[in-house]
């Protein structure tokens, strides 16, 4: 491929040296690499606030031996990975990028389609509501209504094999 394109998926992905390695696989040589996906500390206020409620009232039993569904990378480790798979030119960078938003129902909302569905799927449908609610309250007790995102940006080449 002469280009290869990915936003908002590598985290999902829990091996990311056999990503890497796949990736310039299917890169022919001097195909680009422009991949943005979650990072390193991305939604560490929410996370710490989805705890907080994991760990109240009805639902602690409801996520006993719950696995973080992200693998979220540090620049430097993907750099190296990158550059072990064949890309060269890589540059990696986390960036904040905030997401704001103008009110509880929408920050909860919010939640519930995006950040947790996870975490939802082990709750019985009459209690979704109830806990995204919770989450968004927890992460509001900040004084901001913001999901705190980082984005890992990976721009690469893939290098002409010797």
């Amino acid at each position: 491929m002469d280009l290869i394109f990915s936003t908002d998926t590598f985290h999902w992905t829990k091996d990311h040296g056999r990503l890497c390695r796949r990736l310039a696989q299917a890169s022919k040589p001097q195909g680009r690499l422009v991949a943005q996906c979650w990072g390193k500390d991305n939604i560490s206020w929410t996370r710490n606030a989805m705890e907080q409620v994991m760990g109240e009232g009805q639902f602690p039993t409801s996520f006993t031996g719950l696995e973080d569904p992200w693998k979220l990378a540090a620049a430097k480790a993907t750099k190296a990975r990158l550059e072990a798979a064949g890309f060269g030119e890589v540059n990696t960078c986390l960036r904040e990028e905030p997401a704001e938003f103008d009110s509880m129902d929408e920050l909860a909302r919010f939640l519930k389609t995006v950040v947790l569905g996870h975490h939802l799927e082990r709750l019985p449908e009459s209690e979704r509501e109830h806990f995204a609610a919770m989450a968004a309250a927890r992460l509001a007790h900040r004084g901001e209504l913001v999901v705190d995102y980082v984005r890992l940006n990976n721009l690469a080449k893939r290098e002409v094999a010797a």
